[in-house]
């Protein structure tokens, strides 16, 4: 049955009497564009939609000249109700605005006693639409997290819609303490970390009220900190990565055939390290990655510490629990990449430098292992650069232009287990 309702009140009734009602033509479309210097036409530099309108037309119908003005005043207040949902049904389906009447006329003439014209035009300024009712694009889809887990979901709709992703752990990895995920078809991500027992924990990441809630089935929901930015999805088919525990923080990526440049550590005085700073402050710092290779049959492990600056130099002063070993049986002949993990989690501090040091032990010059690194070509990173020291760390030299690629990975470490995903949206239509 068809109905139109604003703020909750019918007007397709025998009081109001609509016409029409122009609701479907799309918003204005906002182009940003820019200006040729000695050539014709523009480029176009970015786009996004405005605001919409929607038309209302019909005959207001009284019993008497007196009921009629009266009619007249009411539809008056209640058409400047700013901000209300203007609802139209039809087809068994109802859409949804939020909407704010611009301009309300009554075309009255000479002869209108007991009826009159009227019109009402209405500013929704999302420029969009929505449902009255859910749709769940995922239903508690069981995804495993064992390793970085790719899926997809369908939207419907004429626009993207901002969903409510739920995440219930139903056989939650032990050591991982964050989730990331990303839109693999824009690149948007949002990360949470939580350096607490997950267990059977729900995880709500709220599109469109831009917010995370963690709740515990004891202690209740709360809201809690995130990473990046909430994803937008397009209509049609989505397509998503899933990451739990290892997830990167800072890196310098880079394919290990590609790495030309090698720095070698064949003596246990001889030292590597690159400098790094994290964006803020977090305690499920675990792992890291650096491009290795072998030669010969090292004995001793590859050892990574994570150390404290002291005058742009390591200080030699390890970080809490950030030490992480290497084994030589984990290393190839062949450079690639190599992932490991401390024995517990560490904190690290925002905006703070710190050094990756490298060193090795049962290495000589026959037996030894190497570290790929980028010269003053491909070296991009910004929040610190490498060094070496050939003395056991009495003394660094500094290499301003050069890089090691590496990669600082936090949220924990990855392991077996599941979650349940459950993706749910409002059709959303221009």
């Amino acid at each position: 049955m068809a109905s139109i309702k604003f703020d909750s009140t019918e007007i397709l009734n025998t009081t109001y009497i609509p016409r029409f009602i122009k609701h479907e033509s799309a918003p204005e479309r906002i182009l940003d564009l820019f200006n040729l210097i000695r050539e014709d036409g523009n480029i176009l530099v970015s786009e996004k939609y405005g605001k919409k309108m929607i038309l209302l037309q019909g005959i207001l119908v009284g019993t008497s000249e007196a009921d009629l003005e009266s009619k007249i005043d009411s539809f008056k207040e209640l058409f400047s109700r700013l901000e209300k949902n203007l609802d139209i049904s039809w087809n068994s389906e109802t859409r949804r605005y939020v909407a704010t009447c611009l301009r309300h006329g009554f075309n009255r003439d000479f002869y209108n006693l007991l009826f009159v014209p009227w019109t009402a035009e209405f500013l929704v300024a999302s420029g969009e639409g929505k449902d009255t009712t859910t749709t769940k694009a995922l239903d508690e889809k069981v995804i495993s997290v064992a390793s970085p887990a790719t899926d997809s979901f369908i939207m419907l709709g004429s626009k993207g819609a901002k969903p409510q992703i739920t995440l219930e752990g139903s056989s939650y990895p032990g050591g991982a303490k964050g989730l990331q995920l990303e839109n693999l078809d824009n690149g948007e991500k949002i990360t949470i970390n939580l350096n607490e027992v997950w267990g059977t924990d729900t995880l709500k990441i709220l599109c469109d009220e831009k917010e995370v809630i963690w709740d515990q089935p004891i202690v209740g929901e709360k809201e809690i900190d995130f990473y990046g930015i909430f994803p937008n999805f397009k209509i049609g088919t989505n397509n998503f990565e899933l990451t739990s525990g290892g997830i990167i923080c800072q890196e310098v990526d880079f394919d290990p055939a590609d790495i030309a440049l090698s720095t070698n550590i064949s003596d246990t005085s001889k030292y590597k390290a690159q400098g790094f700073e994290v964006p803020n402050r977090d305690e499920t710092f675990k792992g890291i990655s650096v491009i290795v290779n072998k030669t010969g049959t090292p004995t001793g492990d590859l050892v990574a510490e994570i150390q404290t600056d002291n005058g742009g130099e390591p200080s030699g002063s390890v970080v809490t629990g950030a030490t992480i070993n290497i084994a030589p049986a984990d290393v190839g002949l062949t450079s690639a990449w190599i992932t490991e993990y401390a024995s517990s989690l560490y904190t690290l501090e925002a905006n703070t430098k710190y050094w990756i040091v490298f060193n090795a032990t049962g290495v000589d010059a026959s037996n030894y292992y190497s570290i790929g690194y980028l010269g003053s070509t491909n070296a991009t990173y910004t929040k610190g650069n490498s060094a070496y020291s050939d003395d056991a760390e009495a003394t660094w030299t500094d290499e301003p232009t050069k890089d090691l690629a590496f990669k600082i990975r936090f949220g924990g470490e990855p392991s077996s287990g599941s979650v349940k995903m459950t993706v749910e949206y409002y059709k959303t239509y221009l």
